[in-house]
């Protein structure tokens, strides 16, 4: 299938964060192939700890202090609480509404024990979480910092390589960088029927831009595609996770009339049947990237 390329466009963030809060009930439940890449990209990273030489008796201590940037309803938050035992863990999101899914992370007492030692025989206390709303692109990233990570969210940047840059600042000698994002053949079919939507960057691209500020430890990407009963089940699926496929550059030259909706719909099954004839494909490209400061 041919590679949709759209003209590049500012994205309307405003817009983004609007349709995720609108989406947050129903995100954990919908995001199928979201909820993948993030169990994808934890396990690149144990991964990547033990070719460092990283105990997995030491994996639950490693990292001190963590930022997780784009954190949604917080799936990869648990799991970071979870695995890594952090002192502090700083959380991110565009949309401020997102706080009321963190709540139970939120409200973690500091200093009780988890039953987890660290180095001194002391019991680990549980960590300091904080959410912090606001666009990572700008939001200030903590000095000292010993992983930033980041699930789905780096599509939406203007400036990658500025981000990796104030990774690296933000970063202490050795820690790591782990970013999971989406590539150029991510929903192209809704792009290619409307004419509209993200412009994605290749794994060639995101590797050039990352590699004059870190090491490159591991680098992969893959296409996953849904089935669905009809284009309208697509729109709705989209509609669900927050990121409608349409639009959201705010520059859609045409207003979604029923006439066009049908127009659409009909395209699309025509375009985009699934093998078996029963349904309609929709493809996602997650592309991810772990590195090392120097």
């Amino acid at each position: 299938m041919p590679r949709i390329n759209l003209p590049v466009s500012e994205v309307n963030k405003t817009l983004v964060a609007r349709r995720f809060a609108r989406a947050r009930q129903t995100y954990g439940r919908e995001a199928r192939v979201q909820r993948q890449v993030t169990e994808q990209t934890m396990r690149l990273l144990l991964d990547a700890l033990q070719r460092l030489g990283v105990s997995p008796e030491g994996t639950a201590t490693h990292f001190r202090h963590i930022v997780e940037l784009g954190c949604g309803p917080g799936t990869l938050s648990r799991q970071l609480v979870q695995t890594f035992r952090p002192l502090s863990l700083l959380l991110n999101d565009l949309c401020p509404e997102m706080e009321d899914c963190l709540q139970d992370l939120l409200a973690m007492d500091e200093g009780e024990p988890l039953g987890v030692r660290r180095d001194a025989g002391d019991f680990a206390p549980r960590p300091s979480i904080t959410f912090v709303p606001g666009d990572a692109e700008t939001l200030p990233l903590p000095p000292g910092t010993d992983l930033i990570i980041s699930c789905s969210t780096l599509q939406w940047f203007a400036s990658p390589g500025a981000f990796f840059r104030r990774c690296r600042a933000a970063l202490e000698p050795g820690g790591l960088l782990v970013v999971s994002t989406f590539g150029p053949d991510n929903l192209l079919e809704t792009r290619a029927l409307s004419g509209t939507g993200l412009t994605y960057r290749s794994l060639d691209d995101l590797r050039a831009l990352l590699t004059p500020h870190f090491r490159l430890l591991h680098a992969e990407e893959e296409r996953i595609t849904l089935t669905f009963d009809s284009p309208a089940d697509v729109l709705h699926h989209l509609k669900q996770t927050g990121a409608t496929g349409t639009g959201i550059t705010g520059t859609d030259p045409q207003p979604w009339t029923p006439g066009r909706l049908r127009a659409f719909c009909h395209d699309y099954a025509s375009r985009f049947c699934s093998p078996d004839g029963r349904g309609v494909g929709l493809t996602y490209h997650p592309i991810y990237l772990l590195a090392q400061k120097g």
